[in-house]
């Protein structure tokens, strides 16, 4: 019994973990990593969310039916869990929240017509939840401020630079060559782009990946546009700009998505691919509870577990966006 409880909260836990960072493609605001690419390419929020909307279905639907098919013996019986007699929240407070959430999600949509910054949104949605959480407790705001992860402000600028500076380096043609490469045809540039993205992700973090990924493919098409004026004799240039490679008017838009869902799902390959992850991982190995329980999750268990998980979610994607476009 006590083997079999183990099993189900494992699968339980990576379940969620994975759900939530799989499912975190189908709005600019879901994920960091889309931030930074919409916010590079110049995505509106209307046009993520209609390409990115079939994609992210896609990988939902089906991780949930990889996870319903490996964990069926787990998930057989159910799994218990203990609630507070009294909830946190009011009826009227939650009601209050959810309002919030629905005006703050299509707040977006309509301020793509203003061209105004998603800051703006995010600021009046947290000046509503603190100004609510000051009037229920003064010291649980000036908590939250306080805590409040201000310093991965200062991480993302901090590998902004340093990515921008290894594309300035001779490492540079050898990607953009990489990219010309799997990418002769719709079905390629996707898939190839998405795996390309997902090795990198799940071995350096998503967030730098995103950047250098991005940094890429913006050259790659640099290059497209004025290469043509360069002398012939450079083999190398002649062909890259001589190649039927820039005919697909779609095609930097199929590499972008396709980048952005390696980046995002991809990485869940390894522990050290996203930031969720290893806070996840983090909040679990201080969980004394789940530790007499037996769950624990190391490098290897989890790899175990997302090499089954994560090749399939992606296909599942890269199938939607295929769709899509």
């Amino acid at each position: 019994a006590r083997n079999a409880t183990t099993l189900q909260l494992i699968a339980f836990l990576f379940a969620t973990a994975f759900m939530c960072d799989i499912s975190s493609n189908a709005l600019i605001i879901s994920n960091l990593t889309n931030i930074i690419t919409a916010r590079f390419y110049h995505i509106g929020f209307g046009d993520f969310a209609r390409t990115m909307l079939l994609p992210n279905a896609f990988a939902t639907l089906g991780a949930t039916l990889l996870f319903l098919a490996v964990f069926r013996t787990s998930l057989s019986v159910p799994l218990l869990f203990r609630t507070p007699l009294k909830p946190k929240l009011s009826n009227k407070l939650f009601a209050l929240h959810c309002a919030c959430i629905c005006v703050f999600v299509a707040s977006f949509f309509l301020s793509t017509h203003f061209s105004l910054p998603l800051s703006v949104n995010c600021g009046i949605y947290a000046g509503i939840l603190l100004f609510t959480l000051w009037r229920k407790s003064h010291s649980k705001a000036k908590s939250t401020l306080k805590n409040a992860p201000f310093g991965i402000i200062v991480f993302v600028f901090g590998l902004f630079v340093v990515v921008f500076g290894l594309t300035k380096t001779d490492i540079q043609p050898f990607f953009v060559a990489i990219l010309h490469a799997i990418s002769p045809d719709k079905w390629s540039a996707i898939f190839g782009a998405s795996a390309l993205s997902a090795f990198g992700a799940s071995v350096f973090n998503n967030l730098p990946m995103v950047l250098f990924g991005n940094l890429m493919i913006d050259e790659l098409f640099e290059h497209l546009v004025f290469l043509r004026h360069l002398p012939q004799d450079d083999v190398f240039m002649f062909d890259f700009v001589n190649s039927n490679f820039f005919v697909d008017k779609n095609l930097k838009r199929n590499l972008v998505y396709a980048h952005l869902l390696g980046c995002n799902i991809g990485s869940k390959l390894t522990p050290i691919g996203s930031l969720c992850t290893l806070l996840w991982l983090s909040l679990l190995a201080k969980n004394s509870l789940l530790s007499q329980k037996g769950i624990n999750f190391g490098f290897w268990r989890y790899c175990k577990y997302a090499l089954i998980f994560t090749p399939f979610v992606l296909c599942c994607a890269c199938a939607g966006l295929l769709v899509a476009h």
